[in-house]
């Protein structure tokens, strides 16, 4: 996070553009970007860290009994943010996305070209990364 307040749209938009965001826009907006991928960021760390969402429990069954539809969020590293993600990187992440979640105990739904690019991002070391969200059953 930083002070976005205080930075010149110039640094603002650089911020943006290092973190795969849209550079368009005012000041105020590039701000709200900013935050918003900060906030982003902040909530994805622990599931990065598993490589997974939360665990499913007793809340989270359907009707039927059987586990309800849940996000399984996985991060990659990825440098150059979106000015270098072409449309086969971004296929490449989604299949090991599912490939990820099936190793871990999950049933993916949707081929495996289905799911969200959620974000851009850096890890503790500062290194770009890229997570992904799909939706996935036990």
């Amino acid at each position: 996070m930083g002070d976005y307040e205080s930075a010149g749209k110039p640094e603002l938009v650089e911020m943006a553009r290092s973190r795969g965001l849209a550079v368009s826009g005012t000041k105020e907006e590039l701000v709200v970007r900013l935050v918003e991928s900060d906030a982003a960021v902040a909530e994805q760390q622990p599931a990065a860290e598993q490589g997974a969402s939360s665990a499913a429990g007793p809340a989270d069954l359907s009707p039927d009994g059987l586990v309800a539809p849940t996000q399984y969020r996985i991060t990659f590293p990825h440098v150059g943010g979106a000015e270098t993600m072409t449309d086969d990187t971004h296929f490449g992440f989604l299949e090991r996305a599912h490939q990820a979640a099936r190793d871990a105990g999950f049933v993916t739904r949707g081929g495996t070209h289905t799911g969200t690019r959620v974000g851009y991002g850096a890890d503790a070391a500062g290194a770009g990364t890229v997570t992904y969200e799909i939706t996935v059953r036990r």
